[in-house]
C-alpha cells in the first residue's frame, strides 16, 4: 500500500528532527557548556533538560520534535543560529512549524503541499 501524503510529511518531519539535533544540541552546548538542558528546559517551559530524559555519556534530549527544534533555534537566533544560518533558513524555519501543526492536528497533504513540505525541510537540513 501505497504512504499517503500525510506520512510523508510525518516520515519527513521525523527526519528532520534526526538530522538537526546533532547540530542544536552541538551549538547549544558552544554556547552554554554543561547547562545547555537547562537551558532547553528554561526555553520549552520542561522540568528537567527538555521535553525528554538524559541518557548516559553526553546527555541528549531524547525526544526531541520539530516544534522544540524550531522553538529553541528562535529563541536562541540573536545570539547562537543567526550566526550560522542565514534569513532564508529561518524564514523556512517558520515554514516547517507550520507544517508540523498543520499534520499534528491531522490535516490533509495536497501532493503540491507535500513536495514543498519536504523540500523545505531538506534545504535547511
Amino acid at each position: 500500500m501505497a504512504k499517503s501524503n500525510r506520512e510523508r510529511v510525518g516520515t519527513a518531519l521525523d527526519l528532520f528532527v534526526d538530522g538537526m539535533m546533532p547540530f542544536v544540541e552541538r551549538e547549544l552546548e558552544s554556547r552554554h557548556g554543561d547547562q545547555w538542558k537547562q537551558k532547553v528546559a528554561e526555553i520549552l517551559g520542561t522540568g528537567q533538560g527538555g521535553r525528554g530524559a538524559a541518557s548516559g555519556g553526553r546527555q541528549r534530549v531524547l525526544s526531541w520534535d520539530t516544534g522544540a527544534i524550531v522553538d529553541v533555534i528562535q529563541a536562541e537566533w540573536q545570539h547562537l543560529f543567526r550566526k550560522k544560518l542565514g534569513k532564508a533558513e529561518r524564514s523556512m524555519l517558520f515554514e516547517i512549524k507550520e507544517v508540523r501543526n498543520a499534520w499534528a492536528h491531522q490535516e490533509s497533504f495536497s501532493t503540491d503541499d507535500t513536495y514543498r513540505a519536504v523540500d523545505t525541510m531538506h534545504r535547511v537540513l
